[in-house]
């Protein structure tokens, strides 16, 4: 795993930019390929880089106990702005409260009306949302359909 300082810029590990700033970050991901063509391989590379960033920055804060949480929501929601967003950057930022609740936003050009959708039992993919909803603390989408949240309090939280 990555060190993670606590202020600073971080170009060389993940990505693009990796900005840290006090009790947050961004990181900027450029998308390859626009909307409609599901998750490029030019962008595929993105979601576990995002994954390990969030990861790697919880546990600098000391919060190491939402890593797990904090990695499955990640993938789900920059996959989600990569394949359904229409144009422009992905940004995934974070923030830490004083009282240690972590909050995860990822934006996306035109994500639009967003909701978990029912799958078809044989159907591989589908359940991100319904995955975002049964492990976040608390998740919403912007009502100007920019971005979509979630929280993280109770380290160690997996329902299975």
């Amino acid at each position: 795993m990555p060190e993670i300082s606590k202020q600073g810029t971080v170009n060389h590990l993940f990505g693009p930019v990796a900005a840290i700033v006090s009790r947050g970050f961004e990181l900027v991901y450029e998308r390859a390929t626009p909307l409609g063509t599901g998750l490029a391989e030019a962008d595929a590379p993105h979601v576990p880089e995002a994954r390990r960033f969030v990861v790697a920055w919880l546990a600098a804060w000391g919060r190491e106990g939402l890593g797990d949480v904090a990695a499955h929501v990640t993938s789900e929601l920059v996959t989600n702005a990569f394949v359904h967003g229409r144009s422009g950057p992905v940004r995934v930022r974070g923030e830490l409260s004083a009282t240690g609740v972590f909050e995860l936003r990822v934006y996306s050009e035109g994500l639009g009306a967003v909701c978990p959708g029912r799958a078809r039992e044989d159907a591989e993919s589908g359940r991100g949302l319904w995955l975002v909803e049964v492990l976040a603390d608390a998740w919403d989408v912007d009502p100007g359909g920019l971005y979509v949240w979630c929280r993280l309090v109770a380290e160690g939280r997996v329902p299975w």
